[in-house]
């Protein structure tokens, strides 16, 4: 909210306005107005050519132009929202609910509803599952499985109805492999060559032509964006109060994030902007991370006799339309993308690093299902993976 509305708003409590002009002031206030750092960096960009990977498949498949965060928040609310439609009333990044160490989400997700219709789900990881915070998930390990099987199930044409890929969130010492997960400060190559070899993996599948991939992040990373979040939207209406941010009505979106959806099914270089009339729900609805699963719903005929899991994944927009428009399946779409960039970072480097928030909180909902505390000897990030 402060790089939404600014440090003066902010201050007032007033989200009525936003300008998006708070960015490089709350990075500075947070490094605590230290001038020797460069923190119009959190203004810049990637020009194409640094990212030939997603720059490639932008341009190959469909870019979507206005795709929101479900909420101005961190990861983890963000994710929540794209599994239940809602985060559980949770607006930062922590890993209990309601902060009640130990107290699994009891939400219902996209993935319970799946079951429920018969259908099959999996959840692929690199290094951890982070989804284990909620109680469907915890209570089903069966679901979770490494990235090798995720290769596996390309390769044989076993790839269940509905699945969530995951990047490499700390770093592998024994395999010399940095993370991938494009979180600040990380790799941005590493992730380049992790999203290559997913598409390449599902590109050589015998299940391409019934596969839609959504490449997409849980938020925008702390970086600059001119386009106004959507404000006056639906809160999930579960009747769950917010915290720690005691006010927030979950009536705002927060910034944009990268998306682009992958299939044969979908034209080439289309850039799709705000969302059809026959696609909302609501005059006002717009895409945000619930429209994946609110499209999934529409798309997989397992899912086509559920409803929506809140107000909010009932509200936003769709896209099921995309995979309408050509008359038969496209067979020009590359089986190899180009070479991604060389990582530079060095692991050594990258290792000596503080843990991020993300991480801490991983490894607390790991702890706490083994019934321990927090490691607290685990400081630098060569101790995550």
């Amino acid at each position: 909210s402060y790089k939404i509305f600014g440090a003066t708003a902010f201050a007032e409590n007033n989200f009525t306005v936003p300008t998006m002009g708070g960015f490089v002031d709350f990075e500075l206030n947070k490094d605590g107005n230290n001038a020797s750092l460069n923190y119009c960096n959190v203004m810049e960009s990637f020009t194409p050519d640094k990212l030939p990977i997603l720059s490639t498949l932008a341009s190959e498949y469909v870019l979507m132009d206005r795709f929101f965060a479900s909420l101005p928040g961190p990861t983890w609310p963000n994710r929540m929202f794209f599994m239940a439609g809602t985060s559980s009333g949770l607006t930062e990044t922590f890993p209990w609910y309601h902060d009640e160490p130990g107290l699994l989400f009891p939400t219902k997700t996209i993935f319970d509803q799946v079951t429920e219709a018969g259908g099959e789900w999996k959840g692929y990881y690199n290094d951890t599952p982070w989804e284990l915070l909620v109680g469907a998930l915890a209570t089903h390990p069966e679901h979770m499985h490494s990235l090798g099987q995720f290769f596996d199930d390309c390769e044989r044409g076993t790839l269940p109805d509905f699945a969530y890929i995951n990047p490499l969130s700390g770093i592998n010492i024994s395999l010399g492999v940095g993370s991938n997960d494009e979180h600040p400060d990380h790799d941005m190559a590493a992730g380049e060559r992790y999203i290559k070899d997913i598409y390449e993996a599902i590109r050589a599948s015998p299940q391409w032509n019934e596969t839609l991939f959504v490449l997409t992040y849980d938020e925008h990373g702390g970086f600059y964006d001119h386009v106004l979040p959507p404000m006056n939207v639906p809160a999930p209406g579960d009747g769950e109060a917010s915290y720690p941010d005691k006010d927030f009505m979950f009536d705002r979106l927060g910034i944009r994030i990268p998306t682009i959806l992958v299939s044969p099914w979908l034209p080439k270089g289309v850039i799709q902007n705000a969302p059809p009339a026959a696609q909302k729900p609501a005059a006002n609805s717009e895409y945000d991370l619930t429209s994946i699963i609110a499209s999934a719903r529409k798309i997989l005929p397992v899912l086509n006799r559920t409803g929506p899991l809140t107000k909010r994944d009932a509200w936003s927009a769709t896209f099921e339309h995309l995979l309408t428009t050509l008359p038969e399946m496209r067979t020009d779409c590359p089986m190899h993308l180009p070479a991604p960039p060389n990582v530079t970072l060095d692991l050594d480097v990258e290792a000596g690093q503080p843990i991020n928030e993300l991480q801490h909180h991983i490894m607390t909902v790991h702890a706490g299902l083994n019934g321990h505390e927090f490691p607290h000897h685990i400081r630098e990030q060569r101790h995550v993976g």
